[in-house]
């Protein structure tokens, strides 16, 4: 197989980390903005020494909204993963199209709105549904833990029951640290619940703006974790995934979030990164980016792991759906969690927050894709992969990814 990877962050380089290690791993393209930035991916999947069975890794400086450029260095790959932001997915599309090749991508914005252009939007990527199968070829938006993995969970306990009143995903990046690290890109620490246009969920069908302040919840996850506080979402596009594969009305649909590091809360990080970052600078252009400098950040974990700085960490997803079945009220919970410890024996450089995003539906979609095992083309939903739910636990379980699942019956429930 041959894969190209754009931008080579904690998730594409977590990517190619695990692509590596697959014995029919031919070659790797490797594209960042930063050159540096790529060619450091390169060298920690070589640092992998014998477990790396990929000989042929390119390394190429790239600008992911360029589609002719994408195309002419992604050319002759099976597919492209987009490890970056939602404004690239339709030019890397367009390139996948261009070149005949597979994609994945991690997540889309949910719809168009103040500072969102459409083609940044899950529906732009749907709707190129029949080009994709004209071509012969598949693109998986939004596959990785939430969404991704919790899309095909939720829909899976849809189809259980008769009638739903509530879908509520939860997600936390949980941190014992003595500082505050960025687990994703540091400026999405702030984008995803600060970003235009608003935190949103779906009520009848419909967004609606949510005040992200009055959205914070606690909830209990599983340990280490345990109870921490969670804050819907700017731009999730589980909402939007779910609504529109599941045939059954879904009257209320919301999802919620939290990071917590150098014990502190979400909130706490927000308050104290923007307010470091606003007494020293004036006029930025980005202020997201600006935010993220008081953010540690590295795509090499084990630094922060082997110098103290990094104790223990979490990612793990809930998702919650209630309604009814032959008239009992039901709530049916599922549970999706990755240690530090268990996703470092994956990938050696990459924490919880990466193996626990990748290391689940979205690597074994993207084998199956490249090993000609998954036949349907054009551009797929994630939450109609529910009817195989049973084939995708015992892949996932075995990338020691714990699954745990609970179901609560009864009338007294609402």
């Amino acid at each position: 197989m041959k894969v190209c990877i754009v931008g080579t962050g904690n998730q594409g380089t977590g990517m190619a980390g695990l692509l590596a290690q697959e014995s029919d791993c031919e070659e790797l393209v490797l594209i960042d903005i930063s050159i540096e930035k790529a060619l450091k991916a390169e060298n920690l999947v070589r640092s992998l020494g014998e477990r790396c069975k990929c000989t042929v890794i390119k390394v190429y400086q790239g600008d992911a909204s360029d589609q002719d450029q994408i195309s002419n260095l992604a050319n002759g790959v099976d597919l492209i993963f987009n490890g970056i932001y939602a404004q690239f997915n339709y030019p890397l599309m367009r390139a996948c199209l261009a070149i005949g090749a597979h994609y994945v991508d991690l997540r889309s914005n949910v719809c168009a709105g103040p500072g969102v252009p459409y083609n940044e939007t899950i529906d732009a990527q749907l709707d190129m549904d029949e080009e994709f199968k004209s071509a012969g070829i598949t693109a998986c938006p939004c596959l990785g833990l939430s969404p991704g993995w919790a899309n095909m969970i939720a829909n899976y306990m849809i189809e259980e029951m008769d009638s739903i009143d509530s879908v509520i995903f939860r997600n936390i990046d949980w941190m014992d640290s003595t500082e505050i690290i960025a687990p994703i890109a540091p400026r999405n620490v702030f984008y995803l619940w600060l970003g235009p246009p608003y935190p949103t969920r779906i009520i009848n069908g419909e967004p609606v703006k949510v005040d992200l302040l009055e959205s914070e919840e606690e909830y209990e996850f599983p340990a280490p974790a345990g109870k921490q506080k969670v804050y819907t979402f700017t731009q999730d596009p589980d909402i939007i995934l779910v609504s529109k594969f599941s045939k059954k009305p879904i009257p209320y649909i919301e999802a919620k979030m939290g990071i917590c590091m150098g014990g502190m809360e979400m909130k706490d990080v927000w308050l104290k990164a923007i307010s470091e970052q606003t007494a020293k600078h004036t006029g930025a252009e980005n202020m997201f980016d600006l935010f993220g400098e008081s953010l540690k950040y590295n795509t090499n974990f084990k630094e922060f792991f082997d110098s103290g700085i990094l104790k223990n960490g979490m990612l793990a997803a809930a998702v919650e759906v209630t309604g009814k079945k032959n008239g009992m009220a039901i709530r049916h919970t599922a549970f999706h969690a990755a240690t530090m410890l268990e996703s470092m024996k994956h990938i050696p450089w990459a924490a919880h927050n990466v193996y626990g995003t990748l290391g689940s539906i979205c690597i074994e979609m993207i084998l199956m894709l490249c090993r000609n095992e998954y036949k349907k083309y054009g551009v797929i939903n994630v939450a109609e992969l529910y009817t195989e739910k049973e084939k995708w636990d015992k892949r996932i379980a075995a990338r020691g990814i714990t699954l745990t699942e609970k179901i609560t019956k009864g009338n007294s429930l609402f």
